[in-house]
């Protein structure tokens, strides 16, 4: 499954670790062949929502709240690339190509119809 996100979002390989989280993620809420029933619920006993999943790799919108904003700057949002969930939180993990690095975010938009893969291009070329 790991090799499939980073295919379908035409990531590169240095995201492989990311996309093993969001495989195993996604596994725990998928139903076990077997039993027909989700690894989550079976521990838990509440069925899990699915409501909160994204397309891996989907360009990211993320909110710059009021406070953090340079009155120079107009933006309100940063553009990063979706690459999964946090363990304990509500957010979602997001590379950030001008930073290169991983930040956790929870006002976020994501364009699932877009892969992210063309910031990083824009990265190298800036």
């Amino acid at each position: 499954m790991k090799d499939s996100l980073l295919l379908d979002a035409k990531l590169p390989n240095i995201f492989w670790a990311e996309a093993m989280l969001t495989a195993n993620e996604l596994k725990n809420l998928l139903p076990a062949s077997k039993r027909d029933k989700v690894p989550n619920h079976t521990i838990t006993g509440v069925q899990p929502s699915v409501a909160h999943l994204q397309i891996f790799g989907s360009v990211a919108y993320v909110h710059i709240p009021k406070e953090k904003r340079i009155k120079s700057d107009i933006r309100r949002t940063w553009t990063g690339i979706f690459l999964g969930y946090t363990e304990s939180t509500k957010k979602y993990r997001i590379w950030s190509p001008q930073q290169r690095s991983i930040h956790e975010m929870s006002s976020v938009t994501i364009d699932e119809s877009t892969s992210g893969a063309y910031l990083l291009n824009e990265r190298a070329t800036s």
